[in-house]
């Protein structure tokens, strides 16, 4: 697989509470907070008026295990470059199943594997697939939303043919897995595009309208065989006061461009 460049992470394996916690942060509790505030209260209030070092200590103690627990919470959420690094290592995993779900070996590919990274966005016709509380999105510290389910797709050039092998990573559910296999020979294949469908995309509470692309393939046919969950999302017309989308690296475009070279 290639991938942009991006920030160095260790990819580790990310527990269910963990991912859990990645979509639904955990929050600095109140009897920490009051912790917190009464350990102050007798540090600056009533030990450093009075002069009394048993409260003195009592309130740098109290304090800093308010402190510390604030920075256990924070730091038992994980961020965006955890998670992205998790989904990056079930790949890794999904592209091995792919070559034995399609009974090929590395010595047998013509070119290099190409990859399409897509997303299930919450409300999309792709959302109905999965359970709906398993379907979420959240707005990363990057501008980019994450998904909780990332759809893959792979796509092993042969001598005649092209090998495809999609499936999911589900966060909340991370041992299922929608698999689609199958075998297109170059002869025919007629060309890779997208199709473009009117969806309605819910964020938080809120339901907005958006135009989302799936990658496809068109065969000699007439079918067009859609291959990706969303590749590409921007908001619907002209419709005022919709949020704008962004969504992490896609590999779209260069796998696009690579796949429509080989078919000339």
């Amino acid at each position: 697989m290639q991938t942009q460049p991006t920030k160095a992470v260790i990819a580790r394996q990310l527990s269910a509470k963990e991912l859990t916690y990645y979509f639904f942060p955990r929050s600095y509790p109140n009897w920490a907070k009051i912790m917190f505030g009464a350990g102050a209260l007798m540090l600056f209030g009533g030990g450093l008026f009075l002069q009394q070092l048993p409260i003195i200590g009592s309130g740098l103690f109290i304090g800093l295990l308010g402190l510390l627990i604030q920075w256990w919470i924070n730091h038992s959420n994980p961020n965006d470059e955890q998670y992205d690094a998790w989904v990056k290592r079930q790949a890794k995993i999904l592209y091995k199943r792919g070559l034995q779900t399609l009974g090929i070996t590395e010595s047998q590919l013509s070119d290099h594997v190409m990859w399409i990274q897509s997303y299930v966005l919450p409300g999309t016709i792709d959302a109905d697939e999965h359970i709906l509380d398993t379907v979420h999105i959240k707005p990363g510290k990057d501008g980019r939303y994450r998904c909780s389910i990332n759809v893959f797709t792979f796509i092993y050039p042969m001598t005649h043919s092209f090998a495809v092998f999609k499936s999911d990573i589900n966060a909340f559910d991370p041992s299922f897995h929608n698999d689609e296999d199958d075998i297109y020979p170059y002869r025919h294949i007629i060309g890779a595009t997208t199709s473009r469908t009117q969806e309605t995309i819910f964020l938080g509470e809120r339901e907005f309208p958006y135009q989302v692309e799936q990658f496809c393939l068109k065969l000699a046919n007439g079918e067009t065989i859609p291959l990706s969950a969303t590749v590409r999302v921007k908001p619907s017309g002209s419709v005022a006061g919709v949020p704008t989308l962004a969504l992490p690296d896609t590999n779209f475009s260069w796998t696009l461009n690579k796949l429509r070279a080989m078919l000339q």
